[in-house]
């Protein structure tokens, strides 16, 4: 994550369960996470939030808090959700966050992931949100086009689920929901234009397995 030249790539986080200790928790077992990564202020660290909009180009990008520090329907993260996502400038709407809400590994009604859904899902519909990078499973998938929980061409693309660096050796039955799926490592190139999102999907070969591209449906 450092260049030739010695400068730190650009991170955008979100919190997971390792850096906080577990779910529910409060912000002292996560002194690291929240002193190295400021993201939202600069203040004291029990001061700090652990979700927070950044804005690049066109692109709203929310990192949110699916369950570790607070609840996914606390009404302070849900007002800025809503807020951020009406920004009419930025039509482009990405969220981060660690729980996926469309699971590839874990069971579909998972208490932390029902949770979220519940709380996220109809927020997501309603201001056409792109994108939505799930994390947590430690596989990799790409969700069909989704909204208000069925395949729709105007839905969203729930795609991860975070192995950068974990055993993939996962086995699942892969649900409805899912277009693609694999037990492999990755990282996932994104390239944002005007109108769509193109990406890539690379293996630790450098070589892509999977590549697709999404309409900006905010415009």
């Amino acid at each position: 994550m450092i260049t030739d030249y010695g400068a730190l790539i650009p991170m955008i986080l979100a919190i997971g369960n390792h850096e906080a200790g577990g779910y529910d928790e409060i912000k002292t077992p996560a002194p690291f996470y929240l002193t190295w990564f400021p993201q939202a202020g600069t203040g004291k660290m029990d001061e700090r939030k652990s979700y927070h909009v950044h804005r690049i180009a066109n692109t709203t990008i929310l990192a949110l808090d699916s369950g570790l520090d607070i609840y996914p329907d606390d009404p302070q993260q849900i007002d800025l959700m809503k807020r951020e996502l009406s920004a009419p400038n930025y039509y482009n709407r990405i969220a981060l966050y660690h729980v996926p809400l469309y699971p590839s590994i874990r069971a579909y009604d998972n208490s932390v992931s029902a949770a979220a859904r519940d709380a996220w899902i109809p927020i997501f519909d309603d201001y056409s949100l792109t994108v939505a990078f799930e994390n947590h499973d430690h596989a990799y998938k790409r969700s069909k086009l989704l909204k208000h929980g069925k395949e729709n061409v105007n839905g969203t693309l729930y795609s991860g689920d975070g192995c950068w660096g974990v055993d993939p050796n996962r086995e699942t039955s892969v649900p409805w929901y899912l277009e693609r799926f694999a037990a492999k490592n990755y990282v996932l190139l994104v390239e944002v234009f005007d109108e769509v999102m193109n990406m890539t999907a690379l293996g630790t070969d450098s070589k892509g397995f999977d590549s697709f591209t999404v309409t900006i449906k905010g415009l």
